[in-house]
């Protein structure tokens, strides 16, 4: 029999990863698994886990939590889906560039676009750009900056988050969006979907278009993938759907997306991985 996979939860960022009266925990317990939370000191360091190192374990929380649980602990699978991968310069290069959203945007250092921040506007013709860091640890969030506050959005920017003269960004044009939709991808199957966007407003629901569920499907059935588990958001254009980004699974929100087929489907992807590994190892 196979033993029960630890689920390692980040209380402290648990509550603000769920947005229904659905909680991850109930599914995993539910489906005759195991949750340890582990709830982060004031001094915002974490405590010591006790977790053996022959169990299939699945972390999901804080960028923090799952860098210190990975750096501190031999825990497998363990952060799915947080990796270089989740790089916009590794899975555009990797996947076809006309699936992606922001296919036409800039790359360029943080300084660069703040010494060039004018120029853009005006060389795209705009009072409006996007911008997003390359990295998929969330250095900041994905944003639309004004030409009208450049000045403040910079500065916010840099006193608010932890962007760096150094840190390569995305710089891209704005663009209409009817609907966003986070599906959740594992073992190269689409296991469970979300609205979280609807004309510009936030809008969780159970709900999706087919057609942006089939590009979900392309991604996951191609041959490259950012890991057994990750997350992938597509907008509905007025053209077609895109993608917007890939992120890791243990450090997304989850939104609407059915819990029970997300608990069940992502278990057996990192249980897969973790026996697979595991025969690797003692062979």
């Amino acid at each position: 029999m196979v033993p029960a996979t630890i689920w390692l939860i980040d209380k402290s960022i648990y509550e603000r990863l769920t947005y229904s009266s659905q909680t991850l925990d109930h599914y995993v317990r539910d489906q005759g698994h195991e949750v340890v939370f582990v709830d982060r000191l004031e001094n915002g360091f974490y405590p010591p886990v006790d977790i053996p190192s022959d169990r299939c374990v699945v972390m999901y929380g804080s960028h923090g939590f799952t860098r210190h649980i990975s750096q501190t602990y031999k825990v497998q699978p363990g952060a799915l889906g947080i990796n270089d991968r989740t790089q916009a310069t590794s899975y555009m290069s990797a996947l076809p560039l006309n699936w992606f959203l922001n296919r036409n945007a800039n790359m360029m250092t943080w300084k660069m676009f703040k010494h060039r921040a004018r120029e853009l506007f005006f060389d795209h013709d705009t009072n409006q750009l996007f911008i997003r860091p390359n990295s998929g640890f969330k250095t900041f969030a994905g944003q639309v900056v004004k030409f009208g506050t450049i000045d403040h959005d910079i500065e916010t920017l840099d006193k608010l988050s932890s962007v760096m003269d150094d840190t390569l960004i995305l710089v891209g044009e704005c663009q209409d969006l009817r609907g966003e939709f986070r599906f959740v991808i594992a073992d190269g199957q689409v296991v469970a979907g979300s609205e979280y966007r609807w004309d510009g407003k936030l809008d969780i629901r159970r709900d999706w278009t087919p057609e942006c569920e089939a590009l979900a499907q392309q991604v996951a059935s191609h041959e490259w993938q950012v890991d057994v588990a990750y997350t992938c958001d597509v907008a509905l254009t007025e053209d077609c759907p895109r993608i917007v980004e890939l992120n890791g699974f243990s450090c997304a929100g989850l939104y609407a997306c059915d819990l029970n087929l997300v608990v069940r489907h992502v278990t057996a992807a990192a249980q897969k991985e973790f026996y697979s590994v595991l025969s690797e190892t003692a062979g």
